[in-house]
């Protein structure tokens, strides 16, 4: 009887020991510490929920931009280029402003052209809107660039020194409107330049908003730097203008200004 007992009694031990280990076994503790968060874990939760956040407000950025882009235009007379755009998408239209231009091959045939200025400016900043040039009942707008300029002299013109006189330029870009005008003469505010500007009058064109502007006379040969290169030559500001201009000539067009 004591042997029975002694043999239930080792049976009973050597049951418990075998689920402890079965409890304890390396699937079971690592089943376990799966279960369990890591730092890591959560770091990457944590970036997971801010890249969302981010994107959320990029979104709305983007939706605000577009609602913004398509207020801009509200009332406009779109160029025809861009007639047909969806400009509420934010992607950037682009076209291309291309004239015919009449180059001047001396200083007397381009000042005749030069209706409404020849003085020499201070460029005191810049600008971008939509420019109707028509001076008829159908609207011919498109982008322009227009340049604030300061008379600092007169040679041509009725206007006087300290005056402002704005010069619009074709080309810019306006919300997701953008027009490339290859021939586009970039200026610095606090440049100082001598300039032949054209235009309609502004008297007998008042009603039109095109008369507030003057124009360039063509591309390269509206524009001269207004410091001499040796005392009494000015150099245009276009490399591909190689027609020379003197002071003794714009001295001889302020006579004749002053006569006519």
């Amino acid at each position: 009887m004591k042997n029975l007992l002694l043999v239930i009694a080792l049976a009973l031990a050597f049951s418990l020991v075998l689920t402890s280990c079965v409890t304890d076994s390396p699937s079971n503790i690592a089943d376990e510490n799966a279960a369990r968060p890591t730092e890591g874990n959560i770091q990457r939760q944590e970036a997971t929920q801010a890249q969302n956040e981010t994107t959320k407000a990029e979104n709305k950025t983007t939706q605000t931009q577009n609602k913004t882009t398509q207020a801009q235009y509200t009332g406009m007379h779109l160029p025809a280029w861009a007639e047909s755009y969806d400009l509420s998408d934010g992607e950037v239209y682009t076209s291309y402003f291309h004239a015919s231009w009449q180059r001047y091959s001396n200083i007397d045939s381009l000042a005749a052209a030069a209706e409404r200025y020849i003085a020499r400016v201070e460029v005191l900043g810049e600008r971008t809107e939509m420019l109707n040039i028509s001076l008829g009942e159908w609207p011919s707008n498109d982008i322009y660039t227009i340049h604030q300029l300061r008379v600092l002299e007169v040679f041509k013109g009725n206007v006087r020194p300290g005056e402002m006189i704005e010069v619009a330029q074709a080309g810019g870009q306006l919300g997701n409107l953008l027009l490339i005008n290859p021939d586009f003469v970039t200026r610095a505010v606090g440049d100082e330049l001598i300039v032949f500007l054209s235009g309609v009058d502004p008297k007998e064109y008042s009603e039109f908003p095109v008369a507030r502007f003057t124009f360039v006379v063509n591309p390269w040969q509206t524009f001269y730097r207004a410091d001499p290169v040796d005392g009494d030559t000015f150099k245009s500001l276009h490399p591909d203008n190689d027609l020379v201009l003197t002071r003794a000539e714009l001295e001889q067009i302020a006579e004749r200004s002053r006569t006519e």
